[in-house]
């Protein structure tokens, strides 16, 4: 397993990285430009696949996600749209902790101890999981 992390943008370095992939995995933040932003790329992503003669597995998953009701209704607006779009939406929805944030910055692991940090790590955990799963399903 490959994993090519790119910005999502359409220069010649993402395009090789689509080119060069099997799978392609989209993140997306509960919020209306994001989900927007997925059908973009997956305009963009048919528009490659046939001048190339390529598809790809496509998954998404959610992140960045602030506990409120407004994320509550863009996660079910995702989970009905990807699916009926060809997209997989992966577990778990990655929820948006300033104490990961602060982690990331001074280089910390997640793993040290506190609860919040724990929390996030067990998601981020779950969701190498559920890649793996994916992969090994749509590989056989």
């Amino acid at each position: 397993i490959v994993v090519i992390d790119t910005h999502p943008d359409k220069s010649f370095c993402t395009l090789a990285a689509l080119l060069a992939a099997s799978h392609i995995i989209i993140p997306v933040k509960p919020s209306g430009t994001e989900i927007s932003g997925v059908g973009m790329m997956l305009s963009y992503l048919r528009d490659v696949g046939e001048v190339y003669g390529r598809s790809w597995e496509i998954a998404s998953v959610i992140t960045m996600c602030k506990r409120s009701r407004l994320s509550d209704e863009m996660i079910a607006q995702i989970r009905a749209e990807f699916p009926a779009q060809g997209v997989e939406l992966l577990d778990p929805v990655i929820h948006h902790h300033v104490m990961v944030d602060r982690a990331q910055s001074l280089g910390e692991s997640l793993f040290k101890p506190g609860a919040v940090l724990r929390s996030a790590a067990r998601e981020y955990d779950i969701f190498v999981d559920s890649v793996g799963d994916w992969i090994r399903r749509e590989t056989r």
